[in-house]
């Protein structure tokens, strides 16, 4: 690991003095960072990135050179950048540690300015007098995606058995999927088998107006097949995600949509009949992320 300018920062690992040995231990640590599938950052106590490998281009979005030489906190939200910058400036004054340096979660934050939930650990060298950290991020989506479910499911089924009624259980069950998943809006649609149309049951939201406006015009309105992202779930039976519901051609409702916000539709837990025969006993969930 060497910094911008190229000067090698543990020259005496480096040197090959004692058989060559260190520089092969070096060399070994460079091959398994490079292979890593987490991200691997070196810096130094001036928060100035010095080493970085291929995994932590791919997690936040930045090239290597984009990253080196720059001030770590290009990968904080803004919120913890003077939480960062004051801690490490304390630990090197003091010696005194302001959160753990093992397993913490922190979220970082993408070129694309979207946050990304990681998995911190840290360890320190000193080299000349000076401080270095080097740090592994492990990004943990997934992991948060997989357990919001887990916990939504739980709370479907707690819903469902407690309830009398799909009418009695719909309120709670919206509000629990919607916390789960951080969903600022939930609506249920089901089929009208008379008509042959999703309608509007219910809906849950947060108080805010964009989200009332939403559902209100929701509420007024019903999808045939293949229609808006009620429509396609209904027809394809398969979840569906729109970026930019605005530009969507394919979304009846955008101009209630205040961009840019998402909307993420998933098949209700229970359901019957085949994706080629439409099922007449169908219902859907759709989110409005926040």
């Amino acid at each position: 690991m060497s910094d911008q300018a190229g000067t090698p920062l543990q020259q005496e690992l480096s040197s090959d003095d004692s058989g060559g040995e260190p520089r092969h231990f070096a060399e070994s640590s460079r091959i398994i960072a490079e292979t890593a599938s987490d991200a691997i950052l070196t810096i130094d106590q001036d928060s100035t990135i010095l080493f970085v490998n291929r995994a932590t281009e791919k997690i936040f979005g930045y090239t290597r050179d984009e990253m080196l030489g720059q001030q770590l906190t290009m990968l904080m939200p803004d919120y913890l950048r003077h939480v960062h910058k004051a801690g490490i400036n304390r630990y090197v004054e003091t010696g005194k540690r302001h959160i753990d340096w093992e397993a913490v979660a922190l979220p970082g934050l993408h070129k694309n300015g979207k946050e990304v939930p990681l998995e911190l650990s840290f360890g320190e060298f000193i080299e000349r007098g000076r401080h270095y950290f080097t740090g592994i991020a492990r990004d943990i989506t997934e992991r948060k995606l997989f357990n919001r479910r887990l916990a939504a499911q739980y709370q479907v089924t707690r819903t469902l058995a407690e309830a009398e009624s799909l009418i009695e259980a719909t309120p709670r069950l919206l509000q629990s999927i919607c916390e789960c998943l951080d969903w600022g809006l939930g609506i249920l649609w089901r089929v009208d088998p008379d008509d042959g149309v999703l309608r509007y049951v219910q809906g849950w939201h947060l108080p805010l107006k964009h989200y009332e406006e939403f559902e209100t015009a929701s509420s007024q309105r019903t999808f045939a097949p293949g229609i808006g992202l009620p429509g396609r779930i209904w027809t394809n039976g398969e979840p569906a995600w729109s970026e930019d519901v605005v530009t969507d051609p394919n979304f009846p409702r955008a101009p209630f949509a205040a961009p840019p916000k998402g909307f993420y539709l998933r098949p209700s837990f229970t359901r019957s009949g085949s994706k080629s025969s439409r099922p007449k006993d169908f219902s859907a969930v759709e989110g409005f992320a926040m």
